[in-house]
């Protein structure tokens, strides 16, 4: 549970708070590994939207800083010293899919480009 504080069964004792922690987990877990971003896609909100659709369509930003080891509290850790803009970030439904290479549309004529692309 990558150092995780316990679940607190009574604050997630509905289907949905729980999806919404195991959510968080696995962005904890995930994060570096290059699997973010499949996993976010594949997830959808109770409204049925993709949560990609609302984390990805956000600013991405760059923040520094340093551990506080002597802090018991593992939430609190985190010195934050530096919060820079990266990029602006957009995610579109058609995101869900990458482009096929032009090269095999070219080599196999019922292949049709994914839509947006």
């Amino acid at each position: 549970r990558v150092g995780m504080p316990k679940v607190d069964r009574n604050k997630y004792s509905s289907k949905d708070k729980l999806r919404e922690l195991i959510r968080r987990e696995r962005g904890v877990e995930l994060a570096g590994e290059g699997l973010r971003r499949q996993d976010i896609i594949r997830w959808k909100d109770t409204s049925g939207k993709m949560v990609a659709e609302t984390v990805m369509n956000t600013e991405l930003r760059a923040i520094t800083g340093t551990i506080d080891y002597e802090e018991k509290d593992p939430t609190k850790r985190a010195v934050i010293t530096g919060n820079e803009l990266i990029e602006e970030r957009v995610f579109k439904p058609f995101h869900r899919y990458l482009p096929i290479k032009q090269d095999y549309i070219r080599k196999n004529d019922r292949l049709k480009q994914n839509e947006g692309y």
